[in-house]
C-alpha cells in the first residue's frame, strides 16, 4: 500500500483524501500531505460520533487552506444520517453521522449551519 500511495502522491496534480478522525488526526494527516506541495482537498469527512465534527474540523480546514466536502446534505434515500453498520430495526442513533438537514429540510443543528456560513464567509475574503 505504501508503494501505491507513493506513486499516486508523486503523480497527482491535486491530492484528495478521506479523514473521519478528530481534529488532531486530521491536522496531522494534512501536515504530512502538505510535504508534496500540491493543493489538497478532503473529499470525505464528518463522522460526528467519531469526533469528526464541524466545530472541530472546519477550523483546521480553514487554517490549513484545505478544501473539504462531505457527502451528506439532506437526509434521503442514501441514509447518510445513519452510522456505518446500522441495521434496519435498530433505533436511529442519537448522534447522526453526515447530514445537515432532515428529509423535510429542517436543520439538524442551526448553530452548526451558522458555523459553516461563518467559515465560508471568512474564507471568501
Amino acid at each position: 500500500m505504501d508503494a501505491l500511495n507513493a506513486i499516486a502522491l508523486g503523480n497527482s496534480d491535486i491530492i484528495t483524501f478521506h479523514n473521519y478522525h478528530n481534529a488532531g488526526k486530521l491536522a496531522a494527516g494534512i501536515e504530512s500531505l502538505k510535504t508534496h506541495g500540491r493543493p489538497i482537498i478532503n473529499t470525505e469527512w464528518l463522522c460526528r460520533h467519531q469526533d469528526s465534527t464541524p466545530e472541530a474540523c472546519l477550523p483546521v480546514f480553514a487554517r490549513e487552506n484545505v478544501g473539504c466536502m462531505h457527502w451528506g446534505l439532506v437526509n434521503g434515500k442514501s441514509q447518510t444520517h445513519l452510522h456505518w453498520g446500522w441495521r434496519p430495526g435498530r433505533p436511529e442513533p442519537e448522534v447522526w453521522q453526515h447530514d445537515l438537514f432532515h428529509g423535510d429540510h429542517r436543520p439538524y443543528d442551526t448553530e452548526e449551519l451558522e458555523l459553516f456560513r461563518r467559515t465560508i464567509r471568512q474564507q471568501s475574503k
